[in-house]
């Protein structure tokens, strides 16, 4: 008997000591984790709860990297995830452009993660309506200036992915019609559209934003981009989302005149290639990853 008890503290002793040094392993990796998500202390991260119209309620994470302040303006730029999607799925992206010194704020769409439902008149086209809660934050940032007064207000940009990146398109155009009452000059500076291109029609026209994108060659939704089978068939082999993109005349839409001269409607688009101005805020930009 003494024996087994002698070998069952024995036991228990070097379970002990796993158990402690697993501990310390678990621990030292939350730490470095933990400093991996601020940039090793360089990014402050705070949670935020906005009231918005209709007693509705946007959360995001907003990122300032160190030096920004009043007398630092930088530019803003709102990350949207896509379709039933929270804002973690996009916090590495958001890292990653508050690293490089952009403040980012990083939303929950309506209807999604800690976001308030929607109550919006027109449904569930939450993303096309109200950008997913982006158009009320434009709103806030752009009309007052105690808000963020580390903000470059002139310099906001938005950028999504998926559902996300149909919100940062139609933020474009939204802001783009409501510049006849701005003066002309449109709240959103920039956007980037990614892994989205089934909403991009001829109102794109109204954008008065800088606009890129970006599709996958073999995205797994890339199959919905076919339009009843009218590109041709080589066409198929470089991505049908380019080729509905030229359709659709991304490329043209808001570009001024004389570059309009050079880049004649449905000829194919340049990869990588810069068209327009970004200082008069019509640059396109499309890449195919």
């Amino acid at each position: 008997m003494k024996e087994k008890f002698k070998r069952l503290n024995q036991i228990l002793d070097k379970s002990g000591r796993w158990v402690l040094i697993l501990m310390v392993v678990i621990l030292t990796a939350s730490l470095f984790a933990s400093l991996i998500q601020n940039s090793w202390g360089t990014v402050t991260i705070e949670t935020v709860y906005q009231d918005t119209r209709d007693d509705q309620t946007l959360a995001y994470d907003i990122y300032i990297p160190d030096g920004v302040s009043e007398t630092n303006k930088v530019p803003v730029i709102i990350e949207i995830a896509g379709f039933q999607r929270s804002r973690e799925t996009q916090g590495h992206v958001a890292l990653e452009f508050a690293k490089r010194g952009f403040v980012v704020i990083n939303i929950d769409p309506y209807s999604q993660g800690d976001s308030s439902s929607s109550s919006g008149v027109q449904g569930t086209a939450i993303a096309t309506y109200e950008g997913y809660g982006a158009f009320d934050l434009i709103d806030y940032i752009y009309d007052n200036d105690d808000v963020y007064p580390f903000i470059d207000k002139d310099r906001i940009g938005v950028t999504g992915h998926s559902a996300g990146g149909n919100a940062a398109y139609q933020a474009a155009v939204h802001f783009g019609k409501d510049a006849v009452n701005n003066d002309g000059v449109s709240k959103v500076h920039s956007v980037f559209i990614s892994g989205y291109v089934l909403s991009i029609q001829s109102d794109i026209a109204y954008s008065k934003s800088n606009m890129g994108m970006d599709y996958a060659l073999y995205d797994e939704g890339a199959f919905r981009n076919e339009i009843n089978d009218q590109a041709p068939e080589d066409e198929f082999t470089k991505s049908n989302a380019v080729w509905m993109i030229e359709t659709h005349d991304f490329v043209n839409s808001g570009l001024a005149q004389e570059n309009l001269e050079t880049i004649s409607y449905g000829t194919a688009i340049e990869v990588g290639k810069i068209y327009g101005n970004p200082t008069l805020r019509n640059m396109r930009q499309v890449f195919n990853t």
